[in-house]
């Protein structure tokens, strides 16, 4: 039960901005635009550190059969690696801090560069929860 409730929160957060940025749809004043949209940025990114850190915390059998032989070992090094480098990268940390309030993107990187940083940076938090559950 208690690792359900951190997603149930920022599901809940996710719902309520939904409703308040929807307002062409809809028109429910719940939180006022410009909060809505700070929350949505904090709980987009929070949620998705701790959805990984929990897919890590099941995968935690896996990940120490996988990390039993040398190249398991450097398989999951490797992922660490690039997953710490696409966090400081891509300035995860000033969002998470809400350092910066905008999120910038680099429209010259092509998408399916963007999508394996953002595998890297879910892998990263997948074997910390892994790591944390022994």
């Amino acid at each position: 039960m208690d690792s359900i409730a951190p997603s149930l929160v920022t599901a809940i957060e996710e719902a309520s901005v939904a409703l308040s940025m929807a307002r062409h749809s809809l028109s429910l004043p719940i939180i006022p635009m410009g909060a809505a949209r700070t929350i949505h940025m904090l709980s987009s990114y929070w949620g998705f550190i701790a959805i990984s850190m929990h897919a890590g915390l099941n995968m935690a059998p896996l990940v120490r059969k996988v990390g039993r032989n040398l190249t398991g070992k450097v398989t999951i090094l490797i992922m660490i690696a690039g997953g710490l480098y696409s966090f400081i990268k891509e300035r995860i940390p000033y969002y998470l801090l809400f350092i910066d309030e905008f999120v910038f993107f680099d429209f010259s990187t092509p998408l399916s560069v963007l999508v394996i940083e953002y595998m890297l940076i879910m892998c990263l938090f997948m074997m910390l929860g892994a790591f944390s559950s022994r």
